[in-house]
């Protein structure tokens, strides 16, 4: 295997990790919701979070989302589906953490998805 890729699939689990446990804290039975699902550090989330009990919305593409649900997580299509109302109708209150690597404009909107106090 080339190097550099075999050192990028430690970087990715080692990130998400660092993200789930160290600075959102979630814990079995909660939900988080995790941007760019089908990638390396979104897929990696999805792993760590489901393996730890923990439910996962993801944001992808649709074509991905076979691979979103493999990994154990509820796909929204960002293409088609606005994934604010998704969040919001099933997830009143909203979600316990989210993950988004895109910021700007994207964090805002992620923002009203979070649980008030909720880590982002």
């Amino acid at each position: 295997m080339d190097p550099v890729k075999a050192c990028s699939l430690g970087l990715n689990y080692l990130t998400a990790y660092a993200l789930l446990f160290t600075k959102a804290n979630v814990t079995k039975g909660q939900t988080v919701l995790v941007h760019s699902a089908a990638g390396g550090v979104g897929t990696a989330l999805i792993e760590l979070a489901r393996l730890s009990g923990v439910n996962v919305m993801g944001t992808a593409s649709a074509s991905k989302h076979k691979l979103v649900r493999k990994l154990g997580a509820e796909p929204i299509d960002y293409q088609s589906d606005d994934f604010v109302q998704v969040i919001q109708s099933k997830y009143p209150n909203g979600v316990d953490a989210a993950f988004d690597a895109r910021g700007g404009h994207h964090l805002h909107r992620t923002l009203k998805t979070v649980k008030k106090g909720a880590w982002w």
